[in-house]
């Protein structure tokens, strides 16, 4: 009697791996890779060149996905800084290297909303509280 299990599946490379015993209790393992509707038989040298090629693809996508993400914050930080700054010249028209450092150096969105919401309300430069 054969038996099949279900090893896992990889959308990126496109197939299926099943694992099969071709007679129950011999223990012998024939390893199968649905590729496209076909199927085909893989020697363990090829599943290991496989799985690490597999594992190498799911590496390069974390890798881009975290470096995605890391230019949306930058985005968000940096458009929050622009605004402030436009802000503060459209209400006070210069605004002092300085004071235009200290808010280039602020990284936290918290901090910056913060800020957003003195330039809102400030009478003077000398409210902001940086």
């Amino acid at each position: 009697m054969v038996q099949t299990k279900f090893c896992g599946y990889q959308k990126g490379i496109g197939g299926m791996f099943e694992d099969v015993s071709s007679e129950e209790g011999s223990g012998e393992q024939v390893y199968h890779l649905w590729d496209r509707g076909m199927r085909r038989v893989l020697d363990p040298a090829s599943i290991e060149a496989l799985v690490k090629l597999v594992a190498k693809e799911m590496e390069v996508t974390q890798m881009a996905q975290t470096a995605a993400e890391s230019f949306k914050a930058e985005g968000i930080v940096e458009g929050k800084r622009d605004t402030i700054l436009q802000f503060l010249r459209f209400q006070f028209q210069d605004i002092p290297e300085p004071l235009n450092q200290r808010i280039a150096a602020i990284e936290n969105v918290s901090d910056l909303d913060a800020l957003l919401k003195q330039a809102m309300t400030a009478k003077s430069l000398d409210d902001l509280q940086i």
